[in-house]
């Protein structure tokens, strides 16, 4: 089940508590649709990877308090930044990378990621793809696809691949908004790089 609403509407002016609860609603229960999407992910990765180097850098727009959108990009990505309208949002994934005993368990997910690229999805590979994830993520930055300035900073960042799942149709009222979006993340991409 995706989750869908306004932007910003899952974490703006939420407690943890709410937040945690987004997450176990919409998280929990992995469906055939997030079997689709780790699919699809991995297979669209696999495609780019022979074009990343070393150093490749992927950019997650419209992370929200989630996770599940970069676990695949962290077996081809040295390093993940993580965006999204609401700066709130980055508590419950703060939360993860410290290892609270409370943070949302992402391991079904890095499990569903792990079988659609192939892997056997045993407890030391799930281990060994959290630390990878963890050891990947490096900035987390508020944004606005709508603004010419996605990132709001002079930071003339690019990077091999940019990823805005599900924000792009919320952020937008109409197709010509949808298209100056889409025009905002593309110039956030290197020579070469690509969006997903």
């Amino acid at each position: 089940m995706r989750a869908e609403g306004k932007i910003g509407e899952c974490c703006s002016g939420k407690t943890t508590v709410a937040i945690q609860a987004y997450l176990e609603k919409y998280f929990s229960v992995l469906d055939e649709e997030y079997d689709g999407l780790y699919v699809f992910w991995a297979a669209a990765l696999k495609t780019i990877n022979p074009s990343l180097g070393p150093d490749a850098k992927a950019l997650e727009l419209g992370v929200g308090p989630t996770l599940y959108t970069a676990i695949p990009l962290a077996k081809y990505f040295r390093t993940i930044d993580l965006a999204d309208y609401v700066g709130e949002c980055f508590d419950s994934i703060n939360a993860w990378l410290e290892r609270e005993p409370d943070a949302f368990d992402w391991r079904p997910c890095i499990q569903m990621a792990l079988q659609a690229e192939g892997v056997a999805a045993s407890p030391q590979a799930i281990l060994e793809r959290e630390e990878l994830l963890r050891n990947a993520i490096s900035h987390k930055m508020t944004c606005d696809v709508r603004s010419p300035n996605v990132l709001h900073q002079s930071s003339t960042a690019k990077y091999d691949l940019v990823t805005a799942h599900y924000c792009t149709d919320v952020t937008a009222a109409n197709p010509q908004a949808w298209a100056k979006v889409i025009h905002n993340i593309t110039g956030l991409i290197r020579p070469g790089g690509g969006i997903l």
